[in-house]
């Protein structure tokens, strides 16, 4: 009789702390997010870049869902202050989103400051663009130069 009531014990004590240990690191992947936010807001070009990242992959556990819309704003605020990663990952958004001006134009603005690799895939995008597309990215690239600070 004690060696289940032992073991009816054990199991409880278990149940509660794996449920205290998901809350804890639930709670904190949230506070971790809302802190990213925060910062983001406040201007944090580090911060929009990851804020951007959390919205392009969502984050199951905080119940964070995919929101492009959100991805490319945030994106497009950390690019304006010369975060390259945020500036290379425009280029790769537009790039899946089948806009070539547009990943031609931040791919570019990444790549002068960047390795090869960037300069590599902005040349691969520009080869599936027209002339007039090309003429039109090269126009945006002289446009959003004038934007970054």
């Amino acid at each position: 009789m004690q060696k289940a009531v032992v073991i009816a014990l054990a199991f409880v004590v278990a149940v509660l702390l794996g449920i205290s240990g998901y809350l804890l690191i639930h709670k904190s992947e949230a506070e971790r997010i809302a802190n990213i936010e925060k910062k983001a807001q406040a201007g944090d070009a580090v911060a929009q870049f990851q804020l951007g990242q959390v919205y392009i992959h969502g984050n199951p556990e905080t119940g964070v869902e995919p929101d492009a819309e959100q991805a490319e704003q945030w994106l497009q605020k950390a690019a304006a202050q010369k975060h390259q990663p945020a500036q290379y990952a425009l280029g790769v958004f537009y790039q899946s989103a089948g806009d070539d001006v547009g990943a031609y134009a931040w791919l570019s603005i990444a790549a002068s400051r960047t390795n090869d690799l960037t300069a590599q895939f902005r040349d691969a995008v520009a080869k599936r663009m027209t002339g007039a597309q090309l003429a039109e990215a090269r126009q945006l690239i002289v446009q959003l130069q004038r934007e970054i600070k």
